[in-house]
């Protein structure tokens, strides 16, 4: 994960946009594939600093809970309107005239691919959790 964080750090850092991660150490592993693993944490970052068009924080926070790995991305941008909190993963709902409704959808369906999960809460005017739980590994 923090792979993925420097990755999205340069982007990030352009938007006025602070990165704070919260990493577990020598937590369990998980089975999936590497690419769309960064597809998933990627995608989900990309949206926050997106949403955050003013500045903000996004807390990264990976841990682990009944089996599950879990990693958490919190921000402090202006969250989502609960009428679209449950279209969210819908293909083509989109709350960006540039955006194509798509990328949602695909986190959804690589993460279920993955025997894993995706929670999303938001509260407007004060930023959106989605939590990312995928299986440890055994």
């Amino acid at each position: 994960v923090e792979d993925y964080v420097l990755f999205a750090w340069k982007v990030a850092s352009n938007e006025r946009v602070v990165i704070i991660g919260r990493y577990v150490e020598g937590g369990p592993d998980v089975l999936a594939d590497p690419e769309q693993r960064k597809q998933v944490f990627v995608n989900l970052m990309s949206n926050s600093v997106q949403a955050m068009f003013s500045g903000g924080t996004l807390w990264v926070t990976t841990g682990a809970e009944q089996g599950f790995v879990f990693v958490r991305f919190a921000d402090n941008g202006p969250g989502i309107a609960p009428e679209m909190l449950g279209k969210v993963f819908d293909p083509f709902v989109s709350t960006r005239d540039d955006g194509t409704g798509l990328g949602l959808t695909i986190v959804h369906r690589i993460v279920d691919d993955h025997d894993g999960h995706i929670e999303v809460t938001s509260e407007p005017g004060e930023g959106t959790v989605f939590t990312v739980w995928l299986p440890a590994l055994q």
